[in-house]
């Protein structure tokens, strides 16, 4: 497709970066969102789709990797960091903030977890410097369709 002279093409649409505990359930979160093409399979290293970025968990479990999640979310343009509300797993405190990108905060399993269990992991967003939270289950697609809306205006994409 041609375009005249001083038209500029459309911009892309940003990617969306995933961050979180192992086994939270991250790439099953980008399928449901219908921005992952790949099967859902554990996670070795940080895979680049043309939609998204999936990184492992023992990125966020172990401290000493935290230089790659913050280096590679200069790649994203929306980061989603994921609490498992079955594991009670504690999120740094103000991690979010070191990251490059704006973070909203999912809690995934809600299908599973006890409100008490949700309550915990909402506590643990809240302490890494997240704001904005979403509770969701990728298996009966509970808080799905907020979730994508959002995604969808931070990385830019039109709706129709």
């Amino acid at each position: 497709m041609r375009h005249a002279p001083g038209r500029f093409m459309k911009r892309a649409m940003k990617r969306v970066m995933i961050v979180g505990p192992t086994g939270s359930g991250k790439t099953s979160l980008l399928k449901a969102l219908g921005i992952w093409g790949q099967d859902v399979r554990k996670t070795e290293a940080v895979s680049f789709g043309d939609e998204a970025v999936d990184t492992p968990g023992e990125f966020f479990d172990m401290p000493r990797f935290y230089h790659t999640l913050i280096t590679t979310s200069v790649k994203a343009g929306v980061i989603l960091l994921v609490a498992d509300p079955l594991k009670r797993s504690r999120h740094s405190s103000r991690f979010a903030h070191a990251l490059r990108a704006p973070v909203i905060g999912v809690i995934t399993k809600l299908d599973a977890a006890s409100p008490e269990d949700v309550d915990a992991a909402r506590r643990s967003l809240k302490n890494s410097g997240v704001s904005e939270i979403h509770a969701v289950s990728s298996l009966r697609g509970d808080g799905m369709e907020a979730l994508g809306e959002r995604v969808r205006k931070l990385r830019g994409c039109e709706t129709e």
